[in-house]
């Protein structure tokens, strides 16, 4: 790129553009690429601006005047370079910390969900066990949420519906549905 915008311009007259046509190389690789490409793109462009030649000084210019003009250029391209090279950076490691969060909160949902259906599961069995028990009495449906709240974790995942087989033998699973609705109706 650096080499078809020297090409593009003449000698004299690449000097004479402000900015310099160089910024391009520059600034485009640091916003795109971060701080490493910029920095290198920032010395290709010192290395081809010196090898175009100074431009000349002016007759009326001291020598800290012609100084000042001919490295002001040069030496901000690295100063850009690094700024905003850092701020691609950072905005680079931002995305990845957002990309391993959503990577764990979806794992996380996934995880939930798995827990959701096995609870679901142990609660459709409880409700059959109910509903099939030989006596229908408040105690019996007491014993088995007293089970429930005894049981271990693992044991609700382990058998979610242990008591079903016995219930699906037996032929004494209910043929209506339960219907569940919120409080307050």
């Amino acid at each position: 790129m650096m080499l078809l915008i020297a090409a593009a311009a003449p000698i004299g007259h690449l000097g004479s553009i402000s900015p310099h046509p160089l910024w391009i190389p520059v600034l485009l690789l640091s916003s795109q690429y971060g701080t490493i490409a910029g920095v290198a793109a920032a010395v290709a462009s010192m290395v081809l601006y010196w090898l175009a030649g100074a431009p000349p000084q002016a007759g009326g210019e001291d020598i800290y005047d012609y100084l000042y003009r001919i490295w002001r250029e040069p030496v901000l391209w690295p100063v850009a370079a690094v700024v905003l090279g850092g701020i691609r950076v950072q905005h680079a490691r931002k995305t990845e910390s957002l990309r391993s969060r959503l990577v764990e909160a979806d794992a996380q949902l996934r995880s939930i969900g798995e827990l959701a259906e096995g609870l679901r599961a142990r609660c459709e069995a409880l409700e059959r066990q109910i509903a099939c028990a030989a006596d229908h009495s408040i105690e019996a449906g007491l014993a088995v949420l007293d089970e429930v709240r005894k049981s271990q974790p693992r044991d609700l995942e382990a058998r979610p519906g242990a008591r079903d087989g016995d219930a699906r033998r037996s032929g004494k699973l209910p043929s209506a549905h339960v219907v569940r609705r919120p409080l307050g109706r």
